[in-house]
C-alpha cells in the first residue's frame, strides 16, 4: 500500500492510498507524475534499473524535456552489478554523448536497454544516485519519495521498492 500527500492540484487527484497489488501503481503514479514533475526523489531498500522498462518513455520525456529536472535515488548497498558498472560509466560520459544517446531511445523504441538509459541519465548529471549506509545492522529500506512540480508536491510512502517485480502488476 503506498499513501500520498500532495500541496496543490497540478498531479494527478489520487485517493490518498493506491493499493498496489489490486491497482497499477505505474499507471496511477509514475507516469502522469513524471510528465509534470521538475524533480523526483525517491529512496528505497532495493534499486534495479529494469524497472524502467514500466515507464521508459515518461522517463525519457522526462530528462530530455528540461535540462533542469533532477531525479535522485538513496538505497542500500544492495546494487545488482550491471546497474554498478552502468553507473560508473555514466560518470565518465560526455553530456553531449548521453543526451543524444537518451534523444536516440526517444526516437525509436527499439534502442532502448534501461542499462544504458542509466547509464546516459547519469552522464547528463540530472540523475544522481546515494548509496545509504545504515549504522548497525541492516540496511537502509526506507520506501518514500516525491514528485516536485513548478507549483506543487506529492508525496508517498510505502513498501514497494523500486523494482520491477515491486511496481509491475504483474508481479503483485
Amino acid at each position: 500500500m503506498i499513501y500520498m500527500a500532495k500541496e496543490s492540484g497540478s498531479f494527478p487527484d489520487i485517493n490518498g492510498k493506491i493499493f498496489t497489488d489490486e491497482e497499477n501503481i505505474i499507471e496511477i503514479l509514475y507516469k502522469p507524475c513524471l510528465k509534470i514533475a521538475k524533480e523526483y526523489v525517491r529512496g528505497v531498500g532495493y534499486f534495479r534499473s529494469n524497472v524502467w522498462n514500466l515507464m521508459d518513455e515518461e522517463l525519457l520525456d522526462f530528462i530530455l524535456r528540461d535540462k533542469n529536472n533532477k531525479m535522485t535515488l538513496l538505497t542500500s548497498i544492495a546494487v545488482q552489478p550491471d546497474d554498478y558498472d552502468a553507473v560508473s560509466n555514466g560518470k565518465k560520459m560526455s553530456y553531449d554523448v548521453a543526451i543524444n544517446t537518451l534523444r536516440e531511445m526517444m526516437d525509436d523504441e527499439n534502442l532502448r536497454d534501461v542499462t544504458k538509459m542509466l547509464t546516459a541519465m547519469i552522464g547528463t548529471k540530472q540523475l544522481e544516485i546515494y548509496v545509504v549506509i545504515r549504522e548497525g545492522t541492516g540496511i537502509y529500506h526506507n520506501k518514500t519519495g516525491f514528485f516536485k512540480s513548478k507549483d506543487d508536491i506529492l508525496v508517498f510512502e510505502g513498501s514497494g521498492n523500486e523494482t520491477k517485480p515491486a511496481l509491475s502488476p504483474d508481479y503483485n
